[in-house]
């Protein structure tokens, strides 16, 4: 019976053991990284609601307006569980917009570099003649809407009417400062070349047709055009002598990041030699070393 209970005394030990070090292999193991907290601010939820709201075309319920909100967190949740499987790597438009914002948080970064009187006054020159600035009121509607591009039509008729006495429409936000006056430039630099022109021949207080940018589409209604004064002329000239600096200091940040990766670029047929800072790219089915 002594020999019996010592062999159950050792199998309680070795049972115990096991479980110990069990408990501490999973202690020790990798675990699952913690996904970190969702914040959705409350303008994000208005654009969201306005957006349904708009797109439904009647003023939303309670409980529609709770349907909205999980959509919102649902949206941020799969957008950060897609990122986390890496799914935007085979997708344009997320890869152009996470380069683009990138970019703008490489702008907002590099300090202002200084501008010499020489420079403005070149530039100054060249905007003498330049042309006319002009005040806009933009309306976009986002290609994330289902039947946007119809959205935007009855969006442009919609506004057709208010000019002539009509009840204003309800809109998507655009990020654009809705005070400003624009050049043909500095417009097509923000929303793009098609409604710089739209914004240039469309005539004084009647909207255009949708305009089609990258990520959604505009509607424009100019407002005033007018000749720049001095003053102006020359914030211009120095904001573009800036902007031409500032960009050419992130590109520099950009290179400095490309030489953290190994690039290899398989250049189709018929594209030219590539040269200067992608000179190392080779031809088809060459790579970079």
């Amino acid at each position: 019976m002594a020999h019996l209970r010592t062999l159950q005394d050792i199998g309680r030990h070795r049972l115990t053991h096991f479980f110990a070090i069990g408990a501490v292999l999973y202690a020790l193991a990798p675990k699952e990284p913690e996904r970190g907290a969702i914040a959705v601010d409350a303008a994000r939820v208005e654009a969201a609601l306005r957006a349904t709201q708009a797109n439904r075309g009647h003023s939303l319920s309670p409980e529609e307006k709770q349907d909205v909100v999980a959509s919102v967190v649902d949206e941020e949740v799969l957008f950060r569980e897609g990122i986390r499987l890496g799914l935007e790597e085979g997708d344009g438009i997320v890869r152009g917009r996470v380069a683009d914002r990138m970019r703008a948080q490489l702008e907002k970064s590099v300090p202002d570099p200084s501008l010499e009187d020489a420079d403005i006054d070149v530039e100054l020159e060249k905007r003498r003649a330049g042309p006319e600035l002009v005040h806009v009121a933009l309306y976009f509607v986002s290609k994330d809407h289902a039947g946007a591009e119809k959205r935007a039509e009855r969006l442009s008729k919609e506004l057709a009417e208010a000019a002539d006495g009509g009840a204003a429409p309800a809109v998507d936000p655009t990020p654009l400062p809705a005070d400003a006056w624009w050049t043909a430039d500095t417009l097509a630099q923000a929303a793009g070349a098609s409604v710089a022109q739209g914004a240039l021949t469309t005539p004084i207080g009647r909207a255009s047709q949708p305009i089609s940018a990258a990520w959604g589409y505009y509607v424009v209604v100019p407002l005033e055009r007018r000749a720049p004064d001095e003053a102006e002329l020359r914030a211009s000239a120095r904001a573009a002598v800036l902007a031409r600096k500032k960009a050419a200091e992130v590109q520099r940040a950009v290179d400095r990041a490309r030489k953290e990766y190994r690039v290899d670029v398989r250049v189709p047929e018929g594209i030219p030699a590539i040269e200067g800072r992608h000179a190392r790219a080779r031809g088809p089915g060459g790579g970079v070393d």
